[in-house]
């Protein structure tokens, strides 16, 4: 059987772009592809030899097609491991009776997170760090590569880089670091760290780390407490809307008081602790996931329909008003500070309830 190999280089081309999935969840990649023709898309990915392999067909399942717009579609990559991490191409095929014929379009560096870790001021909190499930003790045998037996690392900062913070490293133990313990499992491949007596200096980007193997990015985020001695950064706000005019005091323990009807408005203070911080305030039962699905006012973006944001910087306070009160405003909602990335939680418990009206 005679076999030709011909590779070439369209003007079709598209430069290589870069994709940050987390742990656990799902990814998205963007292909293009020749809409005119019936092709069947392809995504493949490169090995250490530079040679893109096919996806496996145990791994198959959790990779997704789906047609986006004309001449583009996306590939979707469920249940993202470590082992998903690299180089991946992807265009279309088309296949002859003794001939498959590959065009790759698009090329994707794909990195990992972990999912960020949250943590409320003065309690503890556990920071999971997985390292390369590829190195089995049998791998490890025949290679003499054991991340088992390797020192692993949680950094402040990138590790290995000159602005990076050694937190603690997985051969200390809690006698030098009393507030900070470790543990490494080498049968789960995790290496986990107990961080105690949070404050809200510990926010921020930490990345676990083997060796040169890799280095793993994650986020704490943390939400401050209520009290009058870590100002009020907790604040429950507690309102009555009424039907009429008249208006009617609601007394709650810890809440902050607002006199409101139908129709009307609610100023809500968060206080803020650093200098020079991007603020935000948004709605959801999660910090991460109010940031994630984006606030409807910040420093940025300041009037937003019923929302507005004003910032009193000499008094470390932003105030948000919400106008046009409705019963479907009740809920969760968070007051955020971010400095390069790291985020300070406040939480706020919005309560709208409907009375009857006073005479």
């Amino acid at each position: 059987m005679r076999i030709r190999l011909k590779i070439s280089q369209g003007d079709h081309f598209r430069e290589s772009s870069e994709s940050v999935a987390v742990i656990g969840e799902s990814v998205k990649l963007s292909c293009n592809y020749p809409e005119k023709q019936q092709l069947i898309k392809h995504i493949c990915k490169e090995n250490k030899k530079k040679i893109c392999q096919s996806i496996s067909s145990s791994e198959k399942q959790r990779f997704e097609f789906s047609d986006s717009t004309a001449g583009v579609y996306t590939a979707s990559i469920s249940n993202v491991s470590l082992r998903d991490a690299g180089v991946y191409w992807c265009g279309a095929e088309t296949r002859h009776e003794h001939l498959t014929s590959v065009s790759l379009t698009n090329k994707h560096q794909l990195t990992l997170t972990m999912p960020p870790v949250i943590g409320r001021e003065g309690d503890s909190v556990e920071i999971k760090c997985p390292y390369d499930e590829k190195h089995t003790e049998e791998t490890c045998l025949r290679s003499g590569k054991c991340l088992s037996k390797v020192v692993k690392y949680l950094c402040k900062g990138k590790c290995f880089t000159k602005d990076a913070q050694n937190i603690i490293r997985s051969d200390e133990d809690n006698v030098i670091k009393p507030k900070i313990s470790v543990k490494d499992d080498t049968e789960l491949n995790l290496f986990t760290v107990n961080m105690t007596e949070l404050r809200a200096e510990d926010a921020g980007k930490y990345w676990c780390a083997v060796r040169d193997v890799f280095n793993l990015l994650l986020e704490l985020m943390i939400i401050m407490k209520d009290g009058e001695d870590v100002y009020l950064r907790r604040i429950s706000v507690f309102l009555l809307i009424l039907l009429s005019n008249s208006s009617y005091l609601m007394l709650c323990s810890s809440a902050v008081i607002h006199e409101a009807s139908v129709g009307g408005s609610a100023s809500i203070s968060c206080k803020h602790i650093r200098k020079q911080t991007q603020k935000f305030f948004c709605r959801g039962d999660q910090p991460n996931i109010c940031i994630r699905d984006g606030a409807p006012v910040s420093s940025n973006n300041r009037i937003n329909g019923r929302f507005s944001l004003t910032e009193e910087t000499s008094a470390g306070v932003f105030t948000v008003k919400i106008s046009d009160l409705r019963e479907e405003d009740s809920g969760k909602y968070w007051c955020a500070e971010e400095s390069s990335g790291s985020f300070i939680f406040t939480e706020v418990q919005l309560h709208l309830t409907r009375g009857k009206t006073l005479f």
